[in-house]
């Protein structure tokens, strides 16, 4: 046999050999192809993303169509339940909201800010029991949950519950001092109490960050009357109309400074 046709035979031999490799990888891909399974959740978690997307931006509305589209495609999407319950919160739809965290809670029950959310829905409804149960299982939990405990200060105080409403104020307020409006809410709560050493000692410490605003100022003299630290209402009166004497208010500041007297 010639040099030449054993090397054609060769080179046939080779260029058969690769369309069958060819072949085999084609077969093996068209058989993957075939055989992979469509995942849904991959669709559901692309979805997921374009609602929160949305929700950032405001458009409550396609916020919503994007979640409820993902919980027909995965009706086990348990965020998205959350999603569409603070939705229909801030759309003020109490209803809506209870039945999205309670099915959320099904899926999850350990997940506490469905708990808190489900709670102040719970509240807004007028359904202040149910809500106060609630805060309390979570509390269970987590005794330290600072949200939780101001969740059930505020239903303890729709309750009507004022001691336990302010117990829980205050057990917040040595969490975080920094809570805006927390110190005026103790001050109030205290004075509805008639526990005055505790609301003077909160407005105290108000004059003390904001020396200039004068309601706070009248607040605390009237403290000093009301425990008939002459003195100190004397000398706070007198400066409230030394300083202020144009403001309306003044004329009270008057009649209390010539009480004191």
């Amino acid at each position: 046999m010639s040099i030449r046709k054993t090397v054609s035979l060769l080179v046939v031999a080779l260029l058969v050999s690769g369309l069958a490799i060819v072949d085999d990888a084609y077969a093996k891909k068209k058989k993957e192809t075939k055989t992979k399974v469509f995942d849904p959740r991959e669709l559901c978690d692309r979805q997921y993303a374009s609602g929160v997307e949305f929700k950032k931006n405001s458009r409550l509305i396609d916020a919503k169509d994007a979640f409820v589209t993902v919980i027909e495609a995965c009706p086990d999407y348990r965020k998205a339940y959350v999603q569409l319950g603070n939705i229909e919160l801030n759309l003020k739809n109490f209803p809506g909201a209870i039945e999205n965290y309670e099915k959320a809670l099904e899926l999850d029950g350990t997940d506490m800010e469905a708990k808190e959310a489900l709670g102040f829905a719970y509240q807004q409804s007028g359904r202040g029991e149910e809500a106060v149960d609630l805060f309390l299982g979570v509390l269970e939990d987590q005794p330290d949950r600072l949200s939780t405990v101001q969740y059930l200060a505020v239903a303890y105080e729709q309750e009507g519950k004022k001691p336990e409403a302010f117990m829980l104020y205050e057990k917040a307020y040595q969490s975080d001092q920094q809570i805006v409006g927390l110190e005026e809410k103790l001050t109030n709560l205290a004075l509805e109490l008639k526990q005055y050493e505790e609301a003077y000692a909160f407005t105290r410490r108000q004059v003390d960050r904001d020396s200039t605003n004068v309601d706070l100022k009248r607040k605390l003299a009237y403290f000093h009357l009301k425990a008939e630290d002459w003195e100190h209402a004397v000398d706070l009166y007198q400066k409230l109309v030394d300083q202020h004497g144009d403001d309306p208010g003044t004329l009270g500041d008057r009649e209390l400074l010539a009480y004191s007297l």
